[in-house]
């Protein structure tokens, strides 16, 4: 893998720190009932998190609630298996886990989240909540684990404790990264346990909780956003569910609140994708003006 393949491959499993402010100009795209298309997911699954084209352009690729990665193949055939995180699926009858919405069993079936091709080999590596960093490639299947700790540390978290942590205001979580060559996994570290700088940059305030940040080739960001949470666990109102932003932060398009709840958005040609962690299907927009 090349130093910019992965530092690309980095980036996109990376969780940028935002704060928040309510200031946006008049940049709300407005979408007909004719562009918007709701790609349902097989039934039971939920949770479309992440999106993700292969290296053919191929796809998108999702992982959702009941363990497996699926690939949609048009709406003529729609979603079909790809690949499984869990090598306890084998040993079970496949209805244990295929159809599942109940996170009492996502240890066993697996929970894959974040999902990143590796554009030169057609690898796609997956972020797992219970069986961690895996690979597969590109004939799918059962996939490889490559990590489940960092310098001794087990990165391991139930998805029921995920809203947990978000209504507490948690800040443990860790930065990390993978090197094919070593086969390790490091985290971020600054010096001598201190900031580099006295300063910090504010690349852009939101007023929600940014989830999936993705770049397009111009080099502009599209920023999927998730309601915050009171004291007591209920979603904040929030208007915006997507913003571009350029490089400098600057926001170009929002998407409004009509779409829900977001993870990730993608452009791809002359459409864009939307992918939800609390959703039954993925989201498309035809013809969506990119400029």
């Amino acid at each position: 893998m090349t130093k910019s393949a992965f530092s690309s491959f980095l980036i996109s499993f990376a969780v940028f720190p935002l704060i928040v402010m309510w200031v946006f100009p008049q940049l709300v795209s407005s979408v007909s009932r004719r562009q918007y298309n709701q790609l349902e997911l097989p039934s039971g699954t939920y949770g479309p998190e992440t999106l993700v084209f292969d290296c053919n352009g191929e796809g998108p690729y999702t992982g959702v609630s009941d363990g497996r990665i699926l690939k949609w193949h048009g709406s003529e055939v729609g979603w079909k298996d790809f690949a499984v995180t869990s090598p306890l699926r084998y040993m079970l009858d496949f209805s244990t886990c295929d159809g599942l919405s109940d996170t009492s069993a996502e240890h066993v079936c697996g929970r894959p989240l974040g999902l990143k091709f590796n554009q030169a080999t057609c690898d796609l590596y997956i972020a797992d909540a219970y069986f961690g960093l895996l690979v597969v490639g590109r004939k799918g299947g059962l996939a490889r684990q490559l990590a489940t700790s960092a310098e001794g540390i087990h990165f391991y978290l139930r998805m029921p404790e995920f809203g947990i942590a978000m209504e507490s205001g948690d800040n443990t979580g860790r930065l990390m990264r993978y090197d094919p060559k070593t086969k390790k996994v490091k985290g971020f570290k600054v010096l001598a346990g201190r900031a580099r700088s006295q300063t910090r940059d504010v690349f852009a305030k939101l007023d929600g909780c940014p989830d999936n940040i993705e770049r397009n080739p111009k080099g502009e960001f599209w920023v999927a956003q998730n309601p915050k949470f009171d004291s007591i666990g209920t979603p904040l109102q929030t208007n915006i569910s997507a913003l571009k932003l350029d490089e400098e932060g600057k926001v170009l398009r929002v998407l409004n609140e009509e779409f829900g709840s977001l993870s990730d958005v993608i452009e791809k040609d002359d459409c864009m994708w939307l992918g939800s962690v609390l959703q039954s299907h993925v989201g498309m927009i035809l013809q969506f003006k990119l400029s």
